[in-house]
């Protein structure tokens, strides 16, 4: 029995011992990540965008997607030391040969930007980026939200494990655990879906 417990505390000993590394991290980085984060915002802004353009235009762009993607996607970039190709793993001036795949390397590419994030410095809370620049907490559930079914399976242990280590804020959790369940942003109901949160959260306590 002492041993099992001596195991258990040299684990909890690391692990905050690895959070507080993480912490440190993200201190001296932290305006690297938020510009990086920004960048990710705008480019599912985009895609958004483009969906809607498209729907207004009858299921179609009035213009060759290039065309559309250099002027109001890369000449719009707020980040301009990003190049937004290179981020997609394109060549540097090379355009998606699509709308379709743009979007859907626009989500993947986040997700795993997200995960690199969170696997180096923890997850990017507001409770830990609001010192420096506010944000909107919302923001990296929409990441989880709009990524492939096979990212959501990666980052779902990874934001579990994050929450039980206390690094998201209750609203954040509950936003995140929202977008995991796709479906729910799509017309079930929402407020039913947090109460029950709500309320694990409150037996938990």
């Amino acid at each position: 029995m002492k041993k099992l417990f001596l195991i258990y505390f040299l684990l909890l000993s690391l692990q905050a011992f690895s959070q507080n590394q993480k912490d440190l991290l993200l201190e001296r980085d932290h305006a690297m990540v938020i510009e990086r984060l920004q960048f990710m915002d705008y480019l599912n802004d985009a895609t958004m965008k483009l969906k809607w353009h498209i729907k207004k235009a009858g299921d179609t762009l009035r213009m060759p997607f290039y065309a559309y993607y250099n002027d109001s996607i890369v000449a719009r970039n707020p980040v301009p030391s990003t190049n937004i190709s290179s981020y997609l793993d394109y060549q540097p001036n090379q355009a998606p040969p699509s709308a379709g795949e743009f979007t859907m390397k626009v989500y993947n590419t986040n997700a795993a930007t997200l995960y690199n994030i969170i696997k180096r410095y923890g997850y990017p809370s507001t409770s830990k980026l609001d010192k420096y620049e506010k944000r909107d907490p919302l923001r990296n559930a929409i990441i989880i939200l709009m990524a492939s079914k096979a990212w959501k399976e990666i980052l779902r242990p990874v934001i579990e494990t994050e929450n039980n280590n206390k690094n998201l804020t209750k609203h954040e959790y509950w936003f995140c655990d929202l977008a995991f369940k796709q479906d729910l942003w799509w017309g079930q109901d929402v407020d039913e879906h947090l109460k029950s949160l709500k309320k694990k959260d409150a037996d938990k306590n």
